[in-house]
């Protein structure tokens, strides 16, 4: 996925295990990290979950996008508390985040 450098929106992270989605009942807290230093919780409302979508969902702010390096690919990395066992935590990989500079070359 590329996202433009400064643009807040969501993005789309899906989470599975065994072939089966993860939902907010499976888990005690889902931590989304983009790269070295953005970090959202669930606890937090900052991750949610869209039962239609079966997807979670994370969105970085203006500054949080800004802070990223243009050129490079940043890693999505969750890591997932499950309710089931205080112990059982785990981390996966969810993809990579390129960064694109503002398209906007012209003085406003």
């Amino acid at each position: 996925m590329t996202i433009m450098r400064g643009d807040s929106y969501l993005i789309p992270i899906t989470l599975t295990q065994g072939g089966n989605v993860l939902t907010p009942e499976m888990v005690k807290d889902v931590e989304i990290f983009i790269g070295k230093d953005i970090a959202r919780k669930m606890s937090d409302g900052n991750v949610f979950f869209d039962a239609g979508q079966q997807k979670w969902f994370v969105r970085p702010t203006q500054a949080e996008s800004l802070a990223l390096e243009t050129d490079d690919a940043h890693d999505v990395f969750a890591r997932i508390k499950y309710t089931n066992d205080p112990a059982d935590v785990k981390i996966v990989r969810c993809g990579s985040i390129r960064v694109d500079d503002t398209p906007y070359t012209e003085e406003i």
